[in-house]
């Protein structure tokens, strides 16, 4: 499925450096009910207008429906982008470590989502190396990374097989040592 048509004519009015008509027609998308449109706005606004932006991902996160791919995939750029989410009132982590967290936290509920939501091996791949390795505040999980990377290792892609080639003798060398 291609890129949404008014997401195409935003994109068309940013590049051709209309501003004002991209946040137009992402503001009448949002209000027909595509949030994704509100997530969009937002990183085209962000950081000259972060406590705008967060207002605005946070919006889209309370509207966001769980069968929502397009949505779950933009909220996870966003907040991998730095943006917080942030709800006007809310009170902000203070430290900037708590403020990566909190981001980093939500940027992976949204990234197994839509994974979950598409069968894309790149989307699945990312998903198993953050089990795999621990990143971002996901905690080291063997179980699910096997599960994520054989998933998308199903692909053939090269370099996804390879990875999952060198999770699979990790783990068996790690079992090994357990057991001895």
């Amino acid at each position: 499925m291609g890129r949404p048509a008014w997401l195409t004519l935003a994109y068309a009015a940013r590049d051709a450096g209309d501003e004002q008509r991209a946040a137009a027609i992402l503001r009448e998308a949002a209000s027909e009910g595509y949030p994704e449109a509100l997530v969009r706005l937002a990183m085209m606004i962000w950081p000259e207008q972060e406590s705008v932006a967060d207002e605005l991902v946070a919006n889209a996160e309370a509207q966001v429906r769980d069968e929502d791919f397009d949505t779950h995939f933009a909220l996870h750029q966003a907040y991998s982008l730095g943006i917080q989410g942030m709800a006007p009132g809310a009170k902000r982590p203070e430290s900037a470590m708590a403020r990566y967290q909190l981001r980093a936290g939500k940027a992976f509920r949204h990234l197994k989502v839509a994974a979950e939501l598409d069968a894309h091996p790149r989307l699945r791949f990312s998903v198993g190396v953050h089990y795999w390795h621990g990143l971002n505040g996901v905690e080291k999980d063997d179980a699910e990374a096997e599960y994520w990377l054989s998933q998308a290792a199903r692909s053939l892609e090269h370099d996804i097989v390879k990875a999952y080639r060198k999770f699979s003798r990790e783990r068996s060398r790690k079992s090994r040592q357990s057991e001895a």
